[in-house]
């Protein structure tokens, strides 16, 4: 064994024979650089779980990683491994996870002969042209309170309306009472599954419905300062004097002065 440094990893070769072959850093036990056949190389780390399975979790390659941030990079899942977590299967798990997607088609198919045909007709509907477009892609595992409240607020904003299309439900204009109804059923949505063991949390369930001066806070937060003299002048003083303009400006100052706004939004 010997420590495996940048000079150590460019001269790393495939073993006898052309076999793949694992050096181990002697500093620390578990971390490893694998040469294959081909001589392409990858870090490693090897650990036992719980349960006494040896398991090997590939960090990354030198390309993108130095020795020394790999190391670190194994000393986390070492250290994750002796609290009782497996990082292999925990990185399988995230890999295979279902989507909101299809977390949606599953709710469309387990709530026939439960709820109203109407009903269902739309909540497709909603799920369409609302929550497949902004956040179908991610999946479950990575859905947060964040995410839906960034979902509401851009419903509300008309970032998903449509036009018009034939049959029902096909006029999908957004604004704040649709933002509300898809978000009230995706709720439902998500306790039906933490109901069922697809999910262990539902992330909307405490999210309030958004007001006006949320809504549009959360649209501008992020723009130059531009926009705040631009909204300003547009009808600035009847806003002064109802107190609205103030109202909204100092919410989204207040998202502005935290790192990631978005959790305090909406919330107790």
């Amino acid at each position: 064994m010997a420590r495996i440094t940048k000079r150590f990893v460019d001269a790393a070769k495939p073993g006898p024979s052309g076999k793949e072959v694992t050096y181990w850093d002697e500093t620390l036990l578990g971390f490893g650089l694998r040469v294959q056949h081909t001589g392409s190389r990858a870090y490693i780390v090897m650990y036992r779980t719980r349960e006494g399975r040896l398991c090997k979790f590939t960090i990354g390659t030198p390309g993108k990683l130095t020795p020394d941030e790999a190391r670190e990079e194994a000393r986390q899942r070492l250290a994750e491994a002796e609290r009782g977590g497996d990082p292999a299967a925990e990185r399988k798990m995230r890999r295979q996870a279902m989507t909101i997607s299809e977390l949606c088609d599953w709710y469309l198919q387990d709530i026939i002969g439960w709820v109203k045909p109407g009903t269902i007709v739309n909540d497709r509907s909603r799920i369409k042209c609302h929550v497949k477009p902004l956040i179908g892609k991610l999946t479950v595992l990575n859905i947060t309170t964040a995410g839906v409240i960034r979902m509401q607020a851009d419903i509300a904003n008309g970032a998903t309306a449509r036009g018009k299309r034939n049959g029902r439900g096909g006029n999908a204009k957004g604004g704040r009472g649709a933002a509300a109804r898809v978000l009230s059923m995706f709720a439902t949505i998500l306790q039906r599954a933490k109901r069922n063991g697809l999910i262990k949390e539902n992330v909307a369930r405490d999210v309030k419905k958004v007001s006006y001066q949320e809504t549009y806070a959360l649209s501008i937060v992020g723009r130059n300062q531009d926009a705040w003299r631009s909204h300003a002048r547009i009808g600035g003083k009847r806003r002064q004097q109802n107190g609205h303009w103030r109202r909204t400006r100092a919410f989204a100052y207040g998202l502005q002065a935290h790192g990631n706004p978005f959790p305090a939004v909406g919330m107790d």
